[in-house]
């Protein structure tokens, strides 16, 4: 179902900065990649994977360039923090949520107080997921994250390069 809808998340993440006929191309482009090809059809979590994070820039977009819509930033942030369960990569998707805010504050493209009101709403919702999951992890595990547990040793750190480096 995630591979099938690839093409629709990407109009809707893609709308507010490119025209119609582009974010077409590129959920064509995307859906028929070897990459997504090859896994799209397995029942793996790396197209939702992929939905989830598309999804979340998309309202993420969308929550910071339409004044008063803090539902599409709490929904970011949940989509994010969905992300997040669904693959420890997700972890890069919140480095990276963080760095935009820092981004639109530093550029100016938002002033300091509405970068941090966006920011808050965002991380309301990521909060909405992942508090419950990383005081589970810490009652289960003794730590928010248990990366490097047998049979993985991947750090967060090598998770997040990985992730932005892919």
């Amino acid at each position: 179902i995630a591979w099938a809808l690839l093409p629709a998340i990407l109009l809707f993440a893609l709308r507010p900065v490119a025209n119609v006929w582009a974010a077409h191309l590129v959920g064509v482009l995307v859906c028929i990649s070897p990459g997504v090809t090859q896994t799209g059809w397995l029942a793996h979590s790396d197209i939702p994977f992929l939905f989830l994070i598309i999804s979340s820039f998309g309202l993420l977009l969308r929550g910071c360039a339409e004044p008063g819509r803090p539902t599409l930033l709490l929904l970011s942030g949940v989509t994010c923090g969905l992300a997040y369960l669904t693959r420890n990569a997700g972890v890069a998707l919140i480095a990276a949520t963080i760095s935009t805010f820092a981004l639109l504050a530093l550029a100016r493209v938002l002033t300091v107080r509405t970068t941090l009101t966006r920011f808050t709403y965002w991380l309301i919702g990521t909060g909405l997921i992942l508090a419950p999951f990383l005081a589970w992890n810490l009652n289960v595990f003794g730590a928010f994250h248990p990366y490097q547990m047998p049979p993985s040793d991947i750090s967060l750190l090598k998770n997040i390069r990985t992730f932005l480096q892919a």
